[in-house]
């Protein structure tokens, strides 16, 4: 045989073979940070995964499911717990994510583009039962038994019908404006 069918035959099958590996997100030591900006200030806090997976294909992201507790939704730039906890109910109320009503935001990866500087994902982001499409960058560190992942992700709130003292709605809100816009640093690790 020649030598070129020879390594074929004994390793060709492993060459068209793609592997698919799913790692399950570590709630404990992955972090959601949520800020939140209004004409007078910022505040922010963290809100937790509920569960998570990520797969890949041929050492590359090819997809990907996160649930989130929206009831774990927490406020951690006030210091006084009364004013805090106050927040987080205003935060969990019908005003802005009705936590009753939708106690899980969920977030699933439909593609993964990678150029030489960055990873592109674009996701199906649910929340208050309204799904839209949101596009953001990933920074993805990836070996053979586990994987990490770190971004931003920047939401329009009112897209989801979260209109609370949005300009977009209402006018003369003045000092009360609160952006539409919110952010949600993630540092994700898999187990």
């Amino acid at each position: 045989m020649r030598p070129v069918i020879i390594f074929i035959f004994l390793f060709g099958s492993n060459l068209l073979i793609s592997e698919d590996i799913s790692f399950f997100v570590d709630l404990e030591r992955s972090k959601l940070r949520w800020t939140g900006e209004k004409v007078i200030g910022t505040h922010w806090g963290y809100v937790k995964l509920k569960e998570g997976v990520v797969s890949l294909k041929d050492n590359e992201l090819s997809s990907g499911r996160f649930i989130v507790d929206m009831s774990s939704i927490s406020v951690e730039d006030i210091k006084d717990w009364r004013w805090s906890e106050k927040l987080e109910d205003h935060l969990k109320s019908s005003d802005f994510f009705d936590v009753e009503n939708y106690p899980e935001a969920m977030l699933s990866i439909n593609s993964v583009k990678k150029s030489k500087k960055k990873i592109m994902v674009t996701c199906e982001l649910f929340i208050k039962g309204i799904t839209q499409t949101v596009e953001f960058p990933v920074q993805l560190n990836i070996n053979k038994t586990n994987a990490t992942a770190q971004g931003r992700l920047t939401i329009d709130r009112t897209l989801y019908d979260i209109k609370y003292r949005s300009g977009k709605y209402f006018g003369d809100l003045g000092n009360k404006l609160i952006y539409d816009n919110f952010h949600i640093n993630f540092e994700l690790q898999t187990k």
